[in-house]
């Protein structure tokens, strides 16, 4: 008895934590079971208002040409995002607008809020774990990290061809002022072959001379 009687004890309270510990692991699964079937039905059901509100009205981003079909489009749109904001199981941040979530959902920052785009970012914001979460945020940022490559390869470019463009821009100029230049060294010694020819006929004449007289205006007789 001094050894079946402990071992029975400690056996019995070691398989009570065990089924203890299934029943708490299977409770806690259900209930994320539970609100991840609710989300998939809230993202089910918005999809739902999007193709009643949307697709059934000819308001598709394929058929809204006019302006007034566009304007119509953006009034479904956001009803349709307020309709999901205000549906709580998909507990979406409190205070978020339907303008915060429409440029959430936005993926090509566009403008234009697609029937795709709105399916697959809901649910990924509303359905991804903690895995699929950080997937998500590593491609944001090597998504940014490529634009921002190609960026600074595009404005590189750009300088290029701007330094390009200046460079034969200034040789045009220089090759339009070189006879503009020789016309101008033309004309400089024009001048100074002028100014030799004038200098010596000023010389000519000795300086003090007398001036020569004028010829006096004869004068009248007196009448007779």
């Amino acid at each position: 008895y001094l050894f079946f009687f402990p071992f029975i004890m400690v056996s019995s309270l070691g398989m009570l934590n065990l089924v203890i510990g299934i029943i708490v692991e299977s409770t806690a699964n259900a209930g994320v079971e539970h609100i991840r079937s609710k989300r998939q039905a809230a993202v089910a059901r918005a999809l739902s208002t999007w193709r009643s509100e949307i697709h059934s009205k000819g308001l598709s981003a394929e058929n809204a040409q006019s302006e007034e079909q566009i304007r119509l489009r953006q009034v479904a749109i956001k009803n349709v995002l307020e309709d999901t904001i205000r549906h709580g199981d998909l507990n979406l941040p409190i205070g978020m607008t339907p303008d915060e979530l429409y440029q959430l959902l936005d993926a090509d920052v566009n403008g234009v809020l697609r029937m795709q785009e709105f399916e697959d970012g809901l649910t990924r914001l509303i359905l991804a774990d903690e895995f699929q979460v950080g997937c998500l945020c590593l491609l944001a940022l090597n998504t940014f990290r490529t634009n921002q490559r190609k960026f600074r390869e595009e404005q590189a470019a750009f300088r290029d061809r701007q330094d390009e463009m200046l460079s034969k821009l200034s040789n045009m100029i220089q090759e339009q002022l070189y006879p503009l230049r020789e016309d101008v060294h033309l004309l400089r010694e024009e001048v100074k072959v002028l100014r030799h020819k004038v200098q010596p006929n000023s010389q000519s004449q000795p300086q003090g001379s007398p001036a020569a007289p004028k010829p006096s205006s004869p004068k009248a007789s007196p009448p007779r």
